[in-house]
């Protein structure tokens, strides 16, 4: 892929052509309480994109290159209040308090307008798994922690794929973001979540409603940003084991019998060079007695690795790279099978700012992904092989400037995608996208912030789509807040819907793809009322409504004989009710329904569609040790399999129960910063072998130890 030679002139010029004045905001945080010094917190310059992090005994110090003589700093950090200053003196040394919380809101977040602003103060209606929810959990990886929360559904198979459900919508209409870039690699259009560990990531945005304006396809229903830990301002070294283990029964709950899970992390940090490696390894056993079953040892290997030099507060340069590698072997009377999954990621950020407080921001990303799945059976051919591959190159660049009232950003993407496949027509296809996007947010002083964006996309494969997006936020007084949103969304069909050509012998179909295939489209709106104190509670209601054009749905071209088409209509709508309740000092309560009506042109049902859910969290902290309890309720309804045959869904004559899944886990610090978690998972051994969920009651334990 060639980019545009004044991409070049970006990244290499010198930004010591710009004159700025230094100086420096330096102080102490403290405990309110104890007036002992808050190590790694976490200090932000609002208006200025820059920060650092406190040190061992609380003291910062962060060097300023503007002309502004006044800054606003925003602080925060797990377990305390965040607070927001103003700081005119700036040669005056602060000293800042903070008071103990243990329920968070002001988080800062990326993802629902690319630039780092105040959860409160972002008119998209965005949801945020903190760090401390991340380690009350005791959750090994994402696509458990994201079941277990609030309007977000998951179905897990025993390889570990899942099914995600945001809004009513399923992975295909969900954008997946490590970093705030695409993950590559899918099977059956899904991403498979947990191939990435919670030992890896610092916290998860879930912006939802259309965000096609800034991410382009795939945005329809949300975007899912897994952040991965900041390389903060300390040394460390960490390990830790988990054990796992599946109580027996008839229920089929032994398909999984075991795990034992590894984790290791090395940090070092320099006054310019910060670095760390984070290492996974997961072996998984399940009972090779059970036919439906393909894989059996399954074996899970995964590493990050972060390198970020500042050559200043201005400017900044960092590479990342996430690894992963996955084999199952599998046993049955049947055949024996074997599948090998790699997935590489290799990022290059760029940085730096500008004197009036522009911005400019680079990437280039590579993403890789293989899937090597192969058959040795007593019939037909003996053995099979089935490879798929996929490739994609990006490059993006970003200009942000911000000002008391506004904020404005646009930039330009381009990116090539390469798909390999056994599967597909002529074996190798790819795709070409070059994108323009652009953001316009406003402040006014009354407490209304309205937010324009609008995006274009030109395919080398069909034309050209067009996404625009307004957002409004209104607060009313202190405590109230209103959201309301309108936006456009697309998916572009993917590399298997266009040119499959995959015979299913031993099923007795066969599947065609179809390269004349549209870019499914939709148009969201939502409305969203917010009622919260901050560190105390918040209520959430949301409502929403998105219609489809253009969906892509399976048809039969003659018996037996499947493809693909544009046909569809389709709306989904749907109630969301969230809360968090922090009582007494260190009880913290959170709380949801979802109510959602998915109907087809002829106001049918969506097949397997889930109509109501709920979820219900507890965690009691105390001292240094936390319990946590948490419930998830889907309620009845009646599940659908595709006939691929006959092209349609026949539903079943009896509907799933109501399924109650319900995690506890305590979590201790021992001594010597060895920190001990006991718990149970899916308590009531809830289990069913087809339609999920597939693992019974599991029983686990995990210790570790900071160096």
């Amino acid at each position: 892929m060639k980019f545009p030679n004044f991409f070049w002139v970006i990244i290499f010029t010198n930004i010591s052509l710009f004159s700025m004045n230094n100086f420096n905001v330096e102080g102490r945080i403290v405990d309110s309480k104890t007036k002992e010094g808050i190590e790694n917190v976490n200090v932000f310059v609002e208006d200025l994109g820059v920060g650092t992090a406190s040190s061992l005994d609380g003291y910062f110090n962060i060097k300023i290159d503007s002309f502004t003589s006044q800054v606003t700093l925003f602080i925060n950090h797990i377990g305390f209040k965040p607070k927001k200053i103003i700081v005119s003196n700036i040669n005056k040394e602060l000293l800042i308090e903070l008071d103990e919380s243990f329920f968070e809101m002001d988080e800062l977040v990326i993802t629902g307008t690319k630039t780092s602003k105040i959860r409160e103060n972002v008119p998209i209606s965005t949801q945020i798994i903190t760090n401390q929810e991340i380690l009350n959990s005791g959750e090994s990886n994402i696509a458990e922690l994201l079941s277990s929360f609030s309007g977000v559904n998951l179905q897990t198979s025993v390889d570990g794929g899942s099914i995600l459900n945001i809004m009513g919508m399923d992975s295909r209409y969900i954008l997946i973001l490590l970093d705030g870039q695409p993950i590559t690699g899918k099977f059956n259009n899904r991403v498979s979540l947990d191939q990435i560990s919670t030992k890896l990531i610092d916290k998860i945005e879930i912006s939802k409603g259309p965000s096609s304006s800034l991410y382009g396809t795939e945005a329809m229903s949300g975007v899912i940003n897994i952040i991965s830990n900041k390389n903060l301002n300390e040394d460390l070294i960490s390990a830790s084991v988990r054990f796992s283990d599946s109580e027996k029964n008839l229920n089929f709950s032994d398909l999984v019998k075991g795990s034992f899970f590894r984790n290791f992390v090395f940090k070092k940090n320099t006054s310019k060079l910060s670095s760390s490696i984070n290492l996974n390894s997961d072996k998984i056993e399940t009972d090779k007695t059970i036919q439906q079953i393909d894989a059996d040892n399954i074996l899970k290997n995964s590493g990050l690795f972060k390198l970020d030099y500042r050559f200043n507060n201005k400017h900044s340069i960092s590479f990342s790279s996430n690894i992963f590698h996955q084999t199952e072997n599998g046993e049955s009377s049947l055949m024996n099978t074997k599948t090998n999954i790699f997935r590489n990621l290799f990022n290059l950020k760029h940085n730096f700012y500008t004197k009036n407080n522009w911005s400019i921001d680079q990437i280039i990303q590579k993403q890789s992904y293989e899937r090597n799945y192969m058959q040795n059976r007593p019939w037909g051919d003996q053995v099979k092989n089935d490879l798929t591959s996929e490739e994609n190159l990006e490059y993006e660049i970003k200009f942000t400037k911000k000002s008391k009232l506004n904020i404005i950003n646009f930039g330009l993407e381009s990116s090539k995608s390469i798909y390999q496949s056994d599967r597909v027509q002529n074996d190798i296809q790819s795709v070409l996208n070059n994108s323009f996007f652009s953001q316009y947010e406003y402040h006014y002083e009354n407490g209304l912030s309205v937010i324009y964006g609008a995006r274009i996309d030109f395919f080398s494969e069909y034309q050209e789509v067009f996404s625009p997006r307004i957002g409004i936020l209104y607060s009313i007084k202190s405590n109230w807040k209103i959201r309301t949103s309108w936006g456009r969304g697309f998916r572009s069909p993917s590399f298997m819907e266009r040119f499959i050509d995959w015979d299913h012998i031993q099923f007795g179909y066969k599947v065609l793809g179809n390269p004349n295939l549209k870019p499914e489209s939709s148009i969201g709106y939502s409305f969203e009322i917010e009622n919260y104190k901050l560190s105390k509670y918040q209520t959430t209601i949301r409502l929403y409504h998105t219609g489809f054009d253009n969906l892509i749905e399976d048809y039969v071209i003659s018996p037996g004989i499947l493809s693909y088409r544009n046909v569809v209509n389709a709306t989904y709508s749907g109630i969301e009710i969230n809360g968090k309740w922090n009582t007494y000092k260190s009880l913290l309560f959170s709380w949801g329904l979802n109510f959602v009506n998915n109907r087809d042109e002829e106001k049918k049902i969506i097949p397997n569609t889930q109509p109501v859910s709920g979820n219900l969290g507890i965690v009691f902290n105390y001292k240094t040790n936390s319990l946590r309890l948490n419930l998830k309720w889907i309620g009845k309804y009646y599940p659908q399999d595709y006939d691929p045959l006959v092209g349609i869904y026949i539903k079943s004559k009896n509907s799933l129960p109501n399924q109650y899944l319900i995690n506890i886990n305590q979590n201790f610090l021992l001594f010597n910063n060895i920190k001990l978690i006991l718990g149970i998972k899916n308590s009531l051994n809830y289990t069913n072998i087809r339609y999920g969920p597939f693992v019974g009651r599991v029983f686990f334990a995990e210790i570790s130890n900071n160096f």
